[in-house]
Order: structure tokens, then C-alpha cells, then sequence
């Protein structure tokens, strides 16, 4: 109930960024759950993911980034690396990288995200659903269905970051078959 829902150009005032350019936004994982779930991923696990992708996006100023720690992070409270101090000292220094708001719905994302990242979570699918662009780094249970959008290598990964501005929109079709999976 105390969750706020904004739209693109809302967003871009709130953290005064230029609406002009493009959101992507990074789901992070948590680092001690689902390494190794899927089998498969480009990352030797979600540290290094999370690491190298906050590292390319601190480099990359032509897109805006917005930083997702994942909701159960809450409850490793055991983990000595904490995802969200990681992320904040990223942010630190860097006006076009933003930890996600915690006052702003899930739902929210859909709406100001251009083009998400997930190394294997459940945001590519997502994303797919709404018609929107995902890279994923690692398998999914999907994956058979969406192939195409999965890179294999880092090198591979970093190239479609680096031409996010190039991807494309999923199909009707795609959307249609993300659906009845999760139906």
C-alpha cells in the first residue's frame, strides 16, 4: 500500500536523469541462493555476474541503470557480502547508476525499464511477457523457448550490453508462448 508507482518520465526527474536516454535495469541475484540451479551460465556464479555487469555499467555512460537487489536478500542476513552495500558503493560516484528506489513497486519497472538484465532470474521471462528486451547470462528453465536472447560467453554478454540500443522487442508470438508456460 505505500508503494509508489511511477512512469518513465517521473523516475528520471525523481533521480535527475535525462528521459531521453535509455533504462536498463540490473536484477541482482542473491549471492548465496540458485548458483548453480539452472546448470548452465556464462558467470562462474552471481558475485562475479553482479560484479562484472556493475563494472561495465559504470563504465558505459550513454544508458541509465537502475539496480535491483533481489527481495530476499533481506533474509541472508549471514552473508558476509552484502548486495546492496555492493551496489550503493557502485552508485556512489556515478549519477547515471541508481539503486532502485525501496518505496517503488515491482510493478513500476515494467513501465520505466527500456531493457532489463538478469544473470538467470525469473526477469527475463518477465520481460518477454510485457514486450520488452532482456539479456540473461545464464540458463533458465525457459531457455528452449527464448534461444535466441541467450548469450553464451562474457564476451557475447558485454556485446549486447554494449548494443543493448540494438535489441529488439520480443515477438507476439514469443510473448504468447512465455504466457502459456507460466499459465
Amino acid at each position: 500500500k505505500n508503494l509508489k508507482s511511477l512512469n518513465k518520465k517521473e523516475i528520471c526527474k525523481l533521480l535527475g536523469w535525462d528521459n531521453k536516454k535509455k533504462i536498463i535495469t540490473i536484477y541482482a541475484h542473491t549471492f548465496l541462493d540458485g548458483n548453480y540451479v539452472q546448470g548452465w551460465r556464462a558467470f562462474r556464479d552471481n558475485f562475479e555476474w553482479l560484479k562484472m555487469t556493475l563494472d561495465f555499467a559504470k563504465n558505459n555512460k550513454q544508458y541509465n541503470y537502475l539496480i535491483r537487489t533481489h527481495p530476499m536478500d533481506k533474509f541472508y542476513t549471514t552473508n558476509k557480502i552484502d548486495s546492496r552495500k555492493m551496489v550503493t558503493s557502485y552508485c556512489k560516484n556515478a549519477g547515471h547508476m541508481k539503486l532502485y528506489p525501496p518505496n517503488l513497486s515491482a510493478g513500476s519497472s515494467f513501465e520505466i525499464t527500456d531493457i532489463g538484465i538478469t544473470s538467470h532470474g525469473t526477469a527475463s521471462s518477465e520481460f518477454i511477457m510485457f514486450g520488452k528486451p532482456c539479456v540473461s547470462a545464464g540458463r533458465t528453465s525457459w531457455g528452449d523457448i527464448v534461444q535466441n536472447l541467450k548469450p553464451i560467453t562474457k564476451y557475447e554478454y558485454f556485446q549486447k550490453l554494449k548494443n543493448a540500443y540494438k535489441l529488439k522487442p520480443p515477438s507476439k508470438l514469443l510473448q504468447k508462448k512465455m504466457f502459456a508456460y507460466f499459465f
